[in-house]
């Protein structure tokens, strides 16, 4: 009896391991099928609804997560029953999925699951999702909304989702008339929360400074009580940001609103130097913003010489004094600066007029030279032909072959998306980090486990020296570093698009974005945010972070280079 009772245990232990493994083994399936038909943007109804059916499986929040990805109506349907789950963590996946398929058709679904729901976590996924959802009543709901939460950061998701819904919907942002929208928006309450200096104002205000026109509705004098009161960094940022959107001709409190920005355009945080710098561009009428401006397009830190030489090169100033500025700064050794002072004495000059144009021709940067064939391509194709033609002859091939796409000797190559490859070589990716050697300094990146689609392909582009030689073609102060570019006038690309893979993943600063011009269309160009930059959240793949040497990528500006990218851990 003794004997038969071991080996009936010893029989009971390996059906369990054998139902454990064929478990194991099923999930493994499930994971790879999904993954597949997500790279593969393919909604195979039959076998998300089989998939969907067993509740209690691991892959589940990997499913609604994938349908969310492919989008359309047809997912967001399977999704909604989900945003009623008993599990938290469900309703939250359900939430999100929903916010970035890209359907119009569940906002009722939205408000209702909001209704009754009591994980704060799952109410700012939801108040997040109503910001994509392109409601037209949106605005006036959110906010009735906000008054009626308590936690500080539903309230703040709730300004987040409005910042969101005013950027990547024009219907809601044009029909806000400023003369009669008080009735919609409490603007003396908003901007109250400023007093907060906490997260909830950063937001707010965040909002408030994505709307059009917003001088209408708020005046220099309600700004000036607050120069005092702000201490939080990320707040000094953002009110900076707004000084910049609200300004009135000749109103009193310019010069107090302007004495704040001085000070601090040169303050030792460059984000809020350069935030501060930006705003000046409404002032530039009284003189002692032009007298800043014009101490700081000369200085030592790259990112300010550009940014305050840019403010001047877009302003409406004219006249010589101006032209002359430009043009000494043409001799300048930062290839930012450069081509600021180029794009300012485009704008103000003609053809005729531009006789030191020929000097650029032998310019020892082909960043520099780069930046001008685009520039006068778009000026005037035909009138500056002979120059392209010129650059199109230059010893630097990186400099000839663009001159040539612009005078029309080649041709764009199709991009192809790029194939889906296993799973197991997309997860590989997770916790890889990698070194980019930036002509001002070492930056390390770790690779997170949200987006491992990109970052297997972010690895393979390193692998293949893809990046070095590469430019930071896009760098605005305060807002993003954009990398990863190999011909430097911003159209850089490797030639192959991959997936998006929008994950719950904020744009804070330090994290790593990938650049795209809609939907599946990533490619090597990425930023790396210099911001929290929450108005992009479910917008844009974050796929890594800064882990070293964000002092570095602070300091980056327009025609910085990668000179080598590896792959170190």
């Amino acid at each position: 009896m003794k004997k038969n009772g071991v080996l009936f245990t010893l029989l009971l232990i390996s059906s369990l391991f054998n139902a454990t493994a064929s478990e194991i083994n099923h999930s493994r399936d499930i994971k790879q099928q999904v993954s597949r038909l997500v790279d593969a943007r393919n909604l195979d109804l039959l076998f998300f609804k089989q998939a969907l059916a067993n509740e209690e499986q691991t892959n589940l929040k990997r499913i609604i997560h994938g349908l969310g990805r492919i989008g359309g109506k047809e997912s967001a349907e399977l999704i909604k029953p989900f945003l009623f789950n008993s599990r938290q963590s469900i309703r939250r996946a359900a939430a999100f999925a929903i916010g970035i398929s890209g359907s119009e058709n569940n906002v009722d679904d939205l408000w209702r699951a909001l209704d009754n729901e009591k994980s704060e976590l799952v109410k700012q996924e939801l108040y997040l999702a109503l910001g994509t959802s392109g409601d037209k009543g949106l605005i006036q709901k959110l906010l009735g909304r906000e008054k009626l939460e308590q936690n500080i950061s539903t309230r703040a998701s709730i300004f987040q989702a409005l910042a969101i819904a005013v950027t990547y919907y024009a219907d809601i942002s044009d029909n806000i008339d400023m003369r009669k929208s008080q009735s919609i928006i409490d603007f003396p309450y908003i901007l109250s929360l400023l007093e907060q200096d906490n997260q909830l104002s950063y937001q707010a205000v965040y909002f408030l400074a994505r709307l059009k026109n917003i001088s209408k509705r708020i005046s220099p004098a309600q700004l000036q009580r607050f120069i005092n009161l702000i201490q939080n960094s990320n707040n000094k940022r953002i009110f900076a940001r707004l000084i910049g959107k609200v300004t009135e001709r000749n109103h009193l409190a310019n010069r107090r609103l302007l004495s704040w920005l001085i000070e601090h355009s040169e303050h030792a945080d460059i984000a809020l130097a350069a935030e501060s710098i930006r705003a000046m561009a409404t002032l530039i009428h009284i003189p002692q913003a032009k007298i800043q401006l014009g101490k700081l397009h000369v200085s030592s830190k790259p990112l300010i010489a550009q940014t305050a030489l840019k403010v001047l090169a877009d302003s409406s100033l004219q006249g010589k004094e101006i032209t002359s500025l430009l043009k000494k700064q043409l001799k300048s050794q930062n290839t930012g600066v450069v081509v600021e002072a180029i794009s300012g004495l485009m704008k103000r000059q003609e053809r005729k007029d531009m006789t030191w144009a020929l000097k650029i021709l032998s310019h020892k940067s082909s960043y520099v030279k780069i930046r001008f064939a685009r520039m006068i391509f778009e000026k005037d194709q035909q009138g500056f032909k002979n120059v392209l033609s010129m650059l199109s002859k230059d010893i630097d091939p990186s400099v000839a072959s663009q001159a040539k796409k612009l005078l029309g000797y080649t041709r764009e190559k199709e991009t192809v998306a790029l194939q889906p490859s296993t799973l197991d070589q997309r997860t590989a990716a997770k916790g890889i980090k990698i070194q980019l050697n930036t002509n001002i300094g070492p930056i390390e990146i770790t690779m997170s486990g949200d987006a491992p689609y990109t970052t297997a392909n972010f690895v393979q582009l390193v692998n293949s020296e893809y990046y070095n030689g590469t430019y930071f073609s896009r760098v605005i102060g305060n807002f993003v570093a954009q990398g990863g570019d190999n011909i430097g006038d911003g159209e850089g690309s490797s030639r192959r698009t991959i997936r998006e893979e929008l994950s719950y993943q904020s744009h804070q600063i330090g994290t790593i974005g990938m650049a795209t011009a809609g939907k599946d269309t990533g490619d090597s160009q990425f930023f790396i945010n210099t911001a929290n930059n929450t108005h992009l959240d479910r917008h844009y793949t974050t796929f890594a972070t800064v882990t070293r040497g964000m002092e570095v990528a602070l300091k980056l500006s327009n025609g910085d280079q990668i000179i080598s990218a590896s792959v170190v851990e």
